[in-house]
């Protein structure tokens, strides 16, 4: 469970309806509001209304939020408890200074104040949520960025930026950053621009449910902690402005992780040929360079039959994988809570394989399934590699 916030945004009164028991933005006071440097309130966000006028809330200054905040904080921790907040905001907007004498503010007094409303906020619920990537200055103290455009990586007014050549995007924040903070983008929003393969590209978390979004959620959950130690450019960069007028990358690209993941993110309109595998358009192929993973088992099979499944692992590393342990997991119709196969394997040496099988009792369902095999390697810096494989039962 994640519940919303806003301690940034305030509105004039009866300019936004909301049900009697919500309460998800401070109360005006107009003496909480940031003043521009001509004494004029400072606007943040425009609210377009169908059939309505259009209206802007202000902004609470960094310097009064915490304070409005905290009596809101203990009235959602007094009804949920420990979890998951999402604060609205915060890791997106641009540093700003505050003029009002009654609670100036500089842009580095902005930054600090931010950081010290999230540690609030962390203390007492444990996972944060903010909106952005978020910005370098909230970093340390937020577990999720949550709702960006990839282009140009943080911040509004992300799609007033056209980055055309000879300028390159370039991945800093996620070079930095991942393995420190999850991200998710803003698929399925009209506002926040990415395409289908950026999530995987970069390690964040799945945003569809769908095959795409499955192979993201199994074959780079691992890889959530891993650091990304490189992205390149196989082919371009070019980048386009499509006719939705958002920006679209029309390349591929490759990153690495720590962990041993490769991610091959084709962009282009054109399927591509990768060591001997096809990734099509706006798809991808997730590898590792330690350990190849392989499910045998039929694509279609009867329900209520029982089924052979090979897995094999091979170590493609330079080094031995030792005390690895090996899980298959049963999803979708034979979804299943404990483990099809768990087992712990031997040494392998490099360049080796072992072949681990197991009968599966289908169910009488017809429906769709998948297999999940995963190896898990210990050491100073755990790893794992996972594979997935469909099987219909009809």
């Amino acid at each position: 469970l994640c519940v919303y916030e806003n301690y940034l945004d305030i509105f004039r009164p009866g300019e936004q309806q909301f049900q009697p028991d919500s309460k998800v933005f401070p109360d005006w006071d107009e003496s909480l509001i940031a003043r521009q440097r001509d004494g004029s309130q400072r606007p943040n966000w425009r609210v377009r209304r169908k059939g309505q006028p259009d209206f802007w809330t202000y902004t609470v200054c960094p310097a009064r939020r915490l304070e409005v905040a905290r009596p809101q904080i203990d009235q959602l921790f007094q009804a949920f408890g420990r979890g998951s907040i999402y604060i609205d905001v915060e890791g997106a907007v641009p540093l700003f200074d505050c003029y009002d004498e009654r609670h100036p503010a500089t842009k580095e007094q902005d930054a600090q104040f931010r950081a010290d409303l999230l540690k609030e906020v962390k203390k007492r619920f444990g996972v944060v949520t903010t909106e952005a990537l978020p910005q370098d200055f909230l970093a340390p103290v937020s577990e999720v960025g949550s709702y960006f455009s990839v282009f140009p990586y943080s911040g509004y007014g992300n799609s007033e930026f056209r980055i055309m050549p000879p300028m390159i995007p370039i991945p800093l924040h996620t070079l930095v950053w991942h393995g420190s903070i999850l991200n998710q983008t803003g698929t399925g929003t009209n506002y926040y621009q990415s395409d289908p393969p950026h999530a995987a590209l970069f390690g964040w978390l799945a945003d569809t449910i769908d095959d795409k979004g499955r192979r993201i959620a199994y074959k780079l959950r691992g890889t959530a902690h891993a650091e990304m130690v490189s992205h390149d450019y196989i082919t371009g960069p070019r980048v386009i402005v499509g006719p939705d007028d958002a920006f679209h990358c029309d390349d591929v690209q490759v990153s690495k992780f720590s962990d041993g993941t490769v991610v091959v993110a084709n962009f282009a309109s054109l399927p591509f040929r990768w060591h001997g595998g096809k990734i099509d358009s706006m798809d991808f192929l997730v590898t590792n360079e330690r350990a190849s993973l392989e499910i045998d088992c039929p694509g279609r099979a009867r329900s209520g039959s029982t089924i052979e499944v090979a897995v094999t692992l091979k170590n493609t590393w330079d080094r031995t994988l030792s005390g690895s342990n090996l899980v298959l997991l049963g999803r979708g119709a034979i979804y299943s809570e404990s483990p099809l196969m768990q087992e712990d394997l031997p040494d392998i040496d490099p360049g080796c394989t072992t072949v681990r099988k197991v009968n599966v009792d289908l169910p009488e369902r017809r429906d769709e399934s998948w297999f999940v095999a995963s190896v898990q390697v210990p050491g100073d810096h755990p790893w794992e590699a996972a594979e997935i494989r469909g099987c219909s039962l009809q």
